[in-house]
């Protein structure tokens, strides 16, 4: 018989074998990426992906990776991490109903849910309960009167290779590009960055692939624009430049407008 120690020593080797199975498979498809030139030479190479991407968003979910996004507006935790901030929170919900969206997903194992029991000190169990109580109240504030799902994730770590900030009103990436976090423009441009630097430290710490990002095969921020003028705008956008750099060279920005694909 194994000791509590023992055993949870082999629980997480295995985990970790896990992660590097998972980290082989994932980085093909970003080799793929970069081997074409980038995700812009990609995403032409994929017009018809890219062309179905969705217009027609109908609700709420987190930017968790481990979710389908089709039909979504991303914001992590359902928006649960600006729930006590009421600017950010007016800003996202006149969003969402100009948008005409009234249902809220939530999901199984959230990174952002985490993140709220940290910041507020409280446990996990709590936190759970707080989410699906903002998810109620969300919904209210929307006119809605849906229940709210809980979706499922299908592996237990974070696999996202990285983050695409969807500064068009789509959802719903293509499943030739790399897995990634989703995040939607229906904050304002700080809170937007606040969520790229969640998607990031998920990513590069123990609940990703973590260690397993370097300079060589770094975690990419993919800016998903409308067009050109507007991709090379937010690329070069100071303050996204400067929280990428905080990362040594193990997060980059790249992207691609969707009227070029």
């Amino acid at each position: 018989m194994y000791n509590n120690k023992e055993r949870k020593g082999m629980e997480k080797n295995e985990e970790q074998h896990n992660k590097n199975e998972e980290w082989v498979w994932a980085m093909e498809t970003m080799h793929h990426v970069r081997l074409s030139g980038g995700f812009s030479d990609f995403a032409r190479q994929h017009t018809e992906e890219v062309s179905g991407f969705l217009h027609e968003l109908d609700h709420v979910c987190c930017i968790d990776e481990r979710i389908p996004h089709d039909g979504a507006i991303s914001v992590a935790g359902s928006g649960i991490l600006i729930k006590d901030d009421p600017e950010a929170l007016s800003v996202l919900v006149e969003s969402l109903k100009a948008r005409k969206i009234k249902k809220i997903f939530m999901h199984e194992n959230c990174g952002a849910v985490g993140l709220y029991a940290s910041e507020k000190g409280i446990s996990l169990e709590d936190a759970n309960k707080d989410a699906l109580e903002w998810a109620k109240k969300l919904t209210e504030l929307l006119g809605g009167d849906e229940v709210q799902k809980i979706l499922p994730v299908d592996i237990n770590f974070h696999n996202a290779q990285c983050a695409y900030v969807m500064l068009e009103d789509v959802s719903g990436i293509g499943k030739s590009f790399p897995r990634g976090f989703e995040i939607s423009s229906c904050v304002s441009f700080p809170n937007m960055l606040d969520q790229v630097k969640i998607s990031i430290d998920i990513a590069l710490g123990g609940h990703g692939f973590g260690k397993l990002f370097s300079e060589e095969d770094p975690f990419t921020v993919v800016v998903v624009a409308k067009d050109n003028n507007d991709l090379s705008t937010v690329k070069k956008h100071m303050d996204l430049v400067q929280l990428i750099a905080q990362y040594n060279g193990r997060a980059i920005i790249d992207g691609f407008a969707t009227q070029s694909a």
